[in-house]
């Protein structure tokens, strides 16, 4: 292989190396990035009571989860602490993480250290899959 076809091929590959989705499913279920206006308003929400008030807080075990009411769901800030809120995490529901853009990611962190990356969410298992910060209906099989 000479000089310009490794060229030739890290350069058409790169686009395919860069995206990735955001969504993914600690399950393993199938998932989709969703709505960007719905994201953006999600991550507003959650993180508004940290960010945008008089002072700045950290994340703590028991500050870490949210619930929106429009949404109908909780969600948990980063992955330390959500598997522990034995009122609200429920094992048979898929949990979905979301990847935060890095200006949110530098701006959370947790008060025993370490920056929070993803927020965490749960669909309803077989009804449900991981849409962006969303659950969107799963079709049905039968066409109905």
């Amino acid at each position: 292989m000479n000089t310009f076809q490794f060229y030739f091929i890290i350069f058409f590959s790169l686009p395919c190396i860069l995206y990735s989705l955001r969504t993914r499913s600690l399950n393993g279920r199938y998932v989709t990035d969703g709505n960007n206006v719905t994201n953006a308003n999600v991550v507003q929400l959650v993180t508004m009571g940290l960010l945008d008030g008089f002072a700045v807080r950290k994340v703590k075990m028991f500050n870490d989860r949210v619930y929106l009411s429009r949404y109908r769901r909780s969600y948990w800030l980063g992955t330390k602490y959500y598997y522990l809120d034995h009122t609200n995490y429920f094992t048979t529901r898929d949990t979905c993480a979301f990847k935060l853009n890095i200006t949110d990611t530098l701006r959370l962190e947790y008060e025993d250290g370490g920056y929070i990356d993803e927020i965490i969410f749960q669909c309803m298992r077989y009804a449900q899959y991981c849409c962006g910060l969303d659950c969107c209906q799963t079709p049905n099989p039968n066409g109905k």
